[in-house]
């Protein structure tokens, strides 16, 4: 199945939706469709991160996160240190998660700054 640029943008604005209105699994399924239209979709991947970690797959969110790190824009790596933060405290991994979360401080003071 083809889906044009609208679709996928439309899909992706539905899993969205459904992400805020408390309903990740549904929001998944919307936003794996879209994925499957735009792979390096950034933004697709993101609102998939945040609904993985909505719907308990704190390890599926990691995997997006580290992928998204690879080649994010310099304004975007802030909010993915702290989603990674996120996804480390839902793994249990306290001490990860505490030992990066200074890291997302301090970029954000310096977008601060800047």
């Amino acid at each position: 199945m083809t889906v044009s640029d609208a679709q996928r943008d439309l899909l992706h604005t539905l899993g969205y939706l459904h992400l805020v209105h408390g309903e990740p699994g549904r929001a998944l399924e919307l936003l794996e469709l879209a994925a499957s239209a735009a792979p390096d979709h950034a933004g697709i991947r993101r609102t998939m991160a945040l609904a993985c970690l909505a719907d308990g797959r704190a390890a599926r969110a990691l995997e997006l996160i580290d992928g998204l790190q690879a080649d994010a824009r310099s304004d975007d790596r802030a909010v993915l240190v702290l989603l990674r933060c996120r996804a480390l405290l839902k793994l249990h991994r306290l001490d990860e998660a505490r030992r990066l979360f200074p890291e997302f401080i301090r970029m954000r003071s310096a977008e601060s700054a800047s």
